[in-house]
């Protein structure tokens, strides 16, 4: 009995690693287009580079549909990336993740900013708001790159700082 109970708790262990698995993408090349929708004419929201992780929301024909900052759908072709596991963890200062939160609000307001320029808001809130989510995307990746921070770990972060706080 032990043997067989050892055997279900074991099999349920490795379809937990295979579910896993399947959450999330690895960047298997340098310079990937990570692109607004799936399609190679759209918009480039950032690059991805070599072992770059993000989250996996799903797949439409050849394209991988991941999870970056905004909410909204982004998009990398799927001979450029492999579903992977992942395990992360974010720093364990918490005035190092106070000081990266902050840097990713100051991102926020440049992207705000930067759709201001471009796409004023008189012109089409459709359109401003669509700059403004792309320039969001760019600008958090590149925070959490600069800071040593794996995109999925972007969630927990701003909840953490939201609940505390941390712009002020």
């Amino acid at each position: 009995m032990r043997i067989v109970f050892a055997l279900v708790f074991a099999l349920a262990l490795l379809s937990a690693a295979w579910a896993a698995a399947d959450d999330y993408v690895a960047i298997n090349t340098d310079r990937v287009n990570i692109r607004a929708a799936p399609d190679r004419r759209s918009p480039i929201v950032a690059q991805g580079r070599t072992g770059d992780v993000f989250v996996l929301e799903g797949a439409e024909g050849e394209w991988y549909a991941i999870r970056m900052f905004n909410g909204a759908p982004r998009y990398v072709h799927q001979s450029l990336a492999d579903p992977t596991a992942f395990a992360g963890a974010l720093p364990t200062d918490p005035e190092e993740r106070r000081s990266i939160f902050r840097a990713l609000w100051r991102a926020e307001n440049r992207a705000t900013a930067a759709a201001d320029k471009r796409v004023p808001m008189w012109k089409s809130v459709e359109r401003h708001m669509d700059y403004e989510a792309l320039m969001d995307d760019r600008l958090a990746l590149e925070v959490l790159r600069r800071n040593k921070v794996r995109p999925p770990l972007h969630e927990a972060l701003r909840e953490e700082g939201l609940a505390k706080n941390w712009w002020w």
